[in-house]
């Protein structure tokens, strides 16, 4: 029922996204691309987590759940936990994304990240392993002011899992 609606959704924008144009071309195809985005929020979980402490909190509220997946090797099963919005397999980490935020090179994204081997940097958005994260706030961060101040931010939450933000 959910993707249904959101192709509804989505084609009736494509069917009035000349006549907006028409009217104001910049302004109204970033308002389209905005209202495609919100087509995309499941009506279980929030579209966009990105306070710290709200996701430790669902990190901790559903142990039970993450110790699982790390058991089993299950982890798209994070999937139906309340403010996580995707989950991405990878060799190395498992990206637990809850949200984020900005445009283009302003952007920033929030969540978690499983390493077995625990290693800080492990996540796809992370520095290279060569960089040195300083502690700082209970974790370790990075800041890259050579580069317009991109930045990075790591917490250790236990059982090799990690939280994390990044800024871009």
């Amino acid at each position: 029922m959910k993707h249904t609606v959101q192709k509804l959704i989505v084609s009736l924008l494509i069917l009035l996204l000349p006549l907006g144009c028409a009217m104001n071309p910049v302004s109204n195809i970033f308002g389209m691309i905005g209202i495609i985005n919100l087509s995309e929020i499941d009506d279980n979980r929030p579209g966009n987590l990105t306070d710290r402490d709200e996701i430790v909190a669902v990190y901790h509220e559903n142990g039970e759940a993450f110790l699982n997946a790390a058991e089993t090797g299950s982890f798209q099963d994070l999937e139906s936990i309340y403010g996580v919005s995707e989950v991405i397999v990878d060799d190395r980490y498992i990206d637990i994304e809850f949200g984020g935020s900005g445009f283009g090179s302003s952007t920033n994204y929030y969540g978690i990240f499983y390493s077995e081997t625990d290693q800080l940097n492990a996540f796809q958005l992370g520095p290279s392993p060569m960089i040195e994260l300083v502690p700082k706030d209970g974790g370790f961060s990075f800041t890259d002011s050579y580069h317009g101040g991109n930045g990075f931010y790591v917490e250790p939450l236990g059982n090799h899992y990690f939280y994390y933000e990044t800024h871009f």
